[in-house]
């Protein structure tokens, strides 16, 4: 089963280790425990904020996952959010319209 990117409803990226867990029913505390990391490093993979660990791919393999094809897409989804982050902080914040220059004593 391909593990798509993107949430086409949602327009936004889609963790494919957390559709992994969740096509598994298990926790993020569950895959931790199984891995040997802590959850709150399972949420900041999720997240997009880690790239993959050995010991969680070993785990999600001993799920019956291809950790090849979820390697190419964590990449994919990490890159995915980066840009997300880049067009959110990217934009510099504008003065309302109603605001007028300042006036300096050069001028």
């Amino acid at each position: 089963m391909d593990i798509p990117v993107t949430d086409h409803s949602a327009s936004s990226p889609v963790s494919p280790l957390r559709a992994a867990r969740c096509k598994h029913g298990i926790t993020q505390q569950e895959l931790a425990d199984l891995a040997g990391v802590s959850q709150s490093f399972i949420s900041n993979l999720e997240a997009g904020l880690s790239a993959l660990d050995y010991r969680v791919l070993g785990a999600v393999s001993k799920l019956g996952e291809d950790t090849k094809p979820l390697k190419r897409r964590h990449r994919k989804y990490v890159a995915a959010m980066a840009r997300l982050a880049r067009r959110q902080t990217a934009a510099p914040a504008l003065a309302p319209c109603d605001s007028k220059p300042k006036k300096t004593d050069a001028g």
